[in-house]
């Protein structure tokens, strides 16, 4: 059995409080962003993503009277 996954949107505020809070260092360090956003996924702190299921149209109607 094949586990599905879902998109999930994790604030980049939290994300950034989080970091903080977990080594009182206010410093930007990417090294340290998957393993916090990792972290409230797994707490269950992120909203679901809401994605739109029709087709886009395919070509745009040109505007009336240009040529």
């Amino acid at each position: 059995m094949q586990a599905l996954s879902q998109p999930v949107l994790v604030n980049p505020h939290h994300v950034k409080k989080s970091k903080e809070l977990d080594d009182n260092n206010p410093t930007k360090n990417d090294r340290k962003d998957p393993k916090v956003i990792a972290g409230l996924v797994r707490e269950g702190r992120y909203m679901i993503a809401m994605m739109k299921k029709e087709k886009l149209p395919e070509k745009v109607i040109e505007r009336s009277g240009e040529s």
